[in-house]
């Protein structure tokens, strides 16, 4: 289900028959990941990417074949984070922060139950950052 965040509230807007926050309000977001994305931007950790990683690609040679899947958030330029979530890496993108966690080798269900933990472990340690203050850009 496409999921839409507000670029000023951040609140989130859930479901097939919304199509007015389909606009430039609005940016869409992955179901997993909108509430550690939420914290974070409410926080003053502005984002400007994310994915909370899809188990479920099929890769393009063959149908049984694990594929390489990661969750992953970028940050706007200037942003500091103080801590990276428990099995997440960080690394400077030019003049931006990416943290992001690879899923190596793991097949369907495997692979989403890693996602699952993950997005655990990022909305706990979301919880847990102090407020950034910075000046804020639009997103």
């Amino acid at each position: 289900m496409p999921l839409y965040m507000h670029k000023e509230t951040f609140n989130i807007f859930g479901g097939y028959y919304i199509t007015d926050f389909r606009n430039e309000n609005c940016f869409e977001v992955d179901e997993l990941i909108a509430r550690p994305i939420q914290i974070l931007n409410r926080k003053g950790y502005f984002t400007t990417q994310c994915c909370s990683g899809h188990p479920f690609m099929i890769p393009m040679k063959k149908v049984h074949e694990a594929i390489n899947n990661e969750s992953y958030i970028a940050f706007q330029e200037g942003i500091a984070l103080p801590s990276v979530p428990r099995g997440f890496k960080k690394v400077h993108n030019g003049y931006r922060v990416l943290i992001f966690r690879l899923y190596l080798d793991k097949k369907d269900y495997e692979c989403l139950r890693e996602i699952f933990k993950s997005m655990e472990l990022l909305y706990l340690w979301a919880l847990n950052l102090p407020e950034f203050k910075s000046l804020r850009k639009k997103i």
